[in-house]
């Protein structure tokens, strides 16, 4: 498939997301809602990878040219950003320490361990 096949399917996908998410009043961004689409379709085998894989591959070697308008935003906002340091530093240390206990506790739930010994019940 071509480049431009493979981009009209994720525009779909997130055109479709956006549609939903705006009808339904769905609590997340619709370009979020047409990604877990697009994965849905994916896992169930609706959509083919073939059909997408060229133009995936394609733009995430292009990636790093997404991030210059969030950088540019960066330093437009520099002194806002300074003032509000120490809660910006506080917010990220303390989120990332709480998804990094919650990631460890389900993983404990979901995961067996291997430590632990099966005895065959009497």
């Amino acid at each position: 498939m071509n480049f431009i096949f493979g981009f009209t399917i994720l525009l779909l996908f997130q055109f479709v997301g956006t549609t939903l998410s705006q009808l339904l009043h769905l609590p997340l961004p619709g370009s979020l809602a047409g990604f877990v689409l697009l994965a849905i379709a994916l896992a169930t085998g609706l959509l083919p990878m073939h059909f997408i894989e060229p133009t995936a591959n394609a733009l995430l070697s292009k990636m790093s040219l997404f991030f210059i308008p969030a950088g540019v935003g960066l330093i437009l906002y520099a002194d806002l950003l300074f003032q509000n340091s120490v809660a910006i530093i506080l917010t990220v240390l303390i989120s990332t320490l709480i998804v990094l206990c919650l990631t460890g506790k389900i993983v404990d739930q979901v995961l067996p361990n291997p430590d632990k010994k099966v005895t065959p019940s009497d």
